[in-house]
């Protein structure tokens, strides 16, 4: 579950992993306007995935999910998640129950959190 909102130049980001005995690993990030999501989506339901989705989904590695994204017109940031921790504790993974908040920034160019 993903929940958020938008103020001070930044869009504030909550996840909560629902899953039972399923961690998340990296979590990727892009806000871009709607015509990147309309024209080229991150996926759509039914749909075979693509090869860069795939590589996050099953090795964990959201590397080709940047490469995919990064510097696109209309795209205005890409941003990987990798840290779930909080204070001193460094975790990597987002652990079934556990919840994340972070934020993006965002100039309002992207208005599409993805």
């Amino acid at each position: 579950v993903a929940r958020g909102g938008c103020h001070d130049g930044y869009a504030y980001v909550t996840i909560t992993n629902l899953s039972f005995r399923q961690s998340f690993s990296e979590i990727f990030v892009m806000t871009a306007t709607s015509d990147v999501t309309y024209h080229k989506p991150i996926y759509i339901f039914g749909d075979q995935t693509n090869d860069a989705l795939a590589e996050l989904a099953q090795n964990a590695d959201a590397q080709e999910m940047v490469r995919r994204y990064d510097n696109r017109p209309g795209v205005e940031q890409v941003k990987v998640f990798r840290d779930f921790g909080s204070g001193d504790k460094d975790e990597i993974f987002l652990r079934g129950g556990a919840r994340s908040r972070f934020k993006v920034r965002t100039s309002g160019y992207g208005h599409r959190l993805s």
